[in-house]
């Protein structure tokens, strides 16, 4: 694991009342299991279960990033996320503890000397790469007015705050 981190058994992202996960560090899991909310009873949560094994899904990383969102029509149904070329802040939870950490879509010497554009990478904020765990990541994108914020006892909340429409 990365040097340092918080303390992050928990971490509850927050789309909407009605689009809420919760994800749970498991020791037995060696990861962060995944419960979704009831949208008829938004403070209930359900175990997430892959529907092929029936299996809980369970990611070793899940990933808050934050990126700017344009929205393109007045409904809100079609938004730009702005990845393409930049960089932006994160935070990486992995092994029950949270790591604040960077991304970056930028080109790089590989880039530049190969011609061919890579996918986004996740760094330390001083440029290193970063140590994810071995196993499955979850990236969860929300827009950079987006708050995240350890509530108290080791419990996260990621907060997402709809971007408005302005033609």
């Amino acid at each position: 694991p990365s040097e340092g981190g918080q303390a992050a058994p928990e971490l509850l992202v927050f789309y909407n009342s009605l689009n809420q996960t919760k994800w749970m560090w498991n020791d037995s899991h060696n990861g962060y299991v995944r419960y979704q909310n009831d949208p008829d009873k938004p403070d209930d949560f359900t175990l997430s279960v892959d529907r092929l094994t029936g299996e809980p899904v369970v990611r070793q990383n899940v990933i808050v990033m934050k990126a700017a969102h344009e929205v393109q029509n007045q409904a809100g149904t079609i938004i730009n996320l702005d990845v393409d070329h930049t960089q932006g802040n994160a935070i990486l939870f992995r092994n029950g503890a949270a790591f604040p950490v960077c991304w970056s879509t930028l080109n790089s010497v590989y880039e530049n000397k190969s011609n061919r554009e890579r996918p986004i990478v996740f760094t330390d904020c001083s440029g290193n790469i970063l140590n994810l765990a071995k196993g499955k990541t979850w990236v969860n994108v929300m827009d950079i007015s987006a708050e995240i914020w350890e509530t108290g006892g080791g419990k996260w909340k990621a907060r997402f705050y709809s971007p408005i429409y302005a033609p």
